[in-house]
């Protein structure tokens, strides 16, 4: 069972909450990314969000529009978990 602390909850723009289990956390070019889990899904695919200040401190987390920007988080994901399989196999 996942621990409270990597909970998270989202709600989108129709006000329809889900949640998520946050797997990693990555900093790349001084940015900061979440990879999020839906709880609901066993084989689900892994959301990644961009980790930003709203205008009164409060952290946000926004999709990625930027084709090149998810594409470099996503390798960056990809070598991280390569890195940890092959951590594994030692």
């Amino acid at each position: 069972m996942p621990e409270a602390s990597d909970l998270i909850e989202l709600v989108d723009e129709e006000g329809k909450q889900f949640q998520f289990r946050l797997i990693d956390a990555l900093e790349i070019d001084e940015k900061k990314y979440a990879i999020l889990l839906p709880l609901d899904q066993i084989d689900g695919e892994a959301l990644v969000l961009r980790l930003e200040k709203g205008e009164d401190g409060e952290e946000l987390l926004v999709e990625i529009e930027d084709d090149e920007e998810w594409e470099m988080v996503s390798q960056a994901w990809n070598q991280v978990q390569v890195m940890e399989e092959e951590e594994d196999l030692e």
